[in-house]
């Protein structure tokens, strides 16, 4: 049997291998029920993501993200902590922080209230300590073991330190649905858009993960951030309307 065959032949095992360690695991997601939260105290799930290319090309890039859930007398509260770094023949080509934090109180099976506080960094994309503020009604359209969809409205405020400083009322809208596709895969779609007269900032962040092996799970995700008006400190170089960001990252349950 030649080199080729041999090849072919472990290249079968291999992907059967991969596909039955899929199958035989569950997806690490960081889905949790208010119940099982407060009866863990806590949960949370850290993921990153490196990309080297040496040679005729030499670029750097890193993701990572640290998210954190928690109960504190009957509210849910949650943070969300996230860094993207590039780097291209030696200059920096992208670099974003992001920080979140939430709490929410339901006060039916279907209906709560929540507050939020963002702040974001991205000196590619006109957002120069952007901090925003909300406060509203969030209702769950529906529930099921496998699907949920929660959607959010209110009203909030803006401050941007860019060029451009303008601080704003804005009013905010937001999508959350989670789909269980099976025990191994899980797929997540959230939606966000804060309304401003001067400039409108929209989110969409798509993701789907696959567990590998316990807590461990690999996740692919687009996150696409709009812009209606984006800022800039430099008149001959304004930011486009939309950013994306696309990560393959190594995802840990805890």
């Amino acid at each position: 049997m030649n080199y080729r065959c041999w090849r072919l032949i472990l290249k079968k095992i291999t992907v059967g291998a991969l596909l039955a360690l899929l199958c035989s695991t569950q997806v690490g997601a960081f889905e949790i029920n208010d119940s099982d939260l407060q009866k863990k105290g806590y949960a949370g799930e850290a993921e990153a993501g490196v990309n080297l290319t040496t040679g005729n090309s030499h670029t750097s890039s890193g993701h990572g993200r640290l998210v954190m859930d928690f109960f504190y007398g009957k509210w849910r509260h949650n943070t969300d902590f996230e860094a993207n770094y590039a780097k291209d023949t030696g200059e920096v080509s992208a670099e974003r922080y992001y920080a979140s934090y939430k709490v929410n109180r339901d006060w039916s099976k279907n209906r709560y209230t929540y507050g939020l506080v963002t702040y974001e960094n991205d000196r590619f994309n006109g957002l120069d300590n952007t901090i925003t503020t909300s406060l509203g009604y969030g209702y769950r359209a529906f529930h099921s073991d496998t699907q949920t969809m929660d959607l959010e409205v209110g009203p909030g405020w803006r401050h941007n330190e860019s060029s451009d400083y303008r601080d704003e009322g804005i009013f905010h809208v937001g999508m959350d649905y989670t789909w269980n596709i099976t025990s191994n895969a899980s797929f997540h779609q959230t939606l966000s858009s804060d309304i401003g007269q001067y400039n409108t900032m929209s989110r969409s962040e798509t993701s789907l993960t696959s567990s590998i092996w316990g807590p461990l799970a690999l996740k692919t995700s687009v996150t696409l951030t709009h812009q209606t008006n984006p800022s800039s400190d430099d008149d001959d170089d304004v930011p486009e309307h939309l950013d994306t960001v696309t990560a393959v990252t190594l995802l840990y349950n805890f």
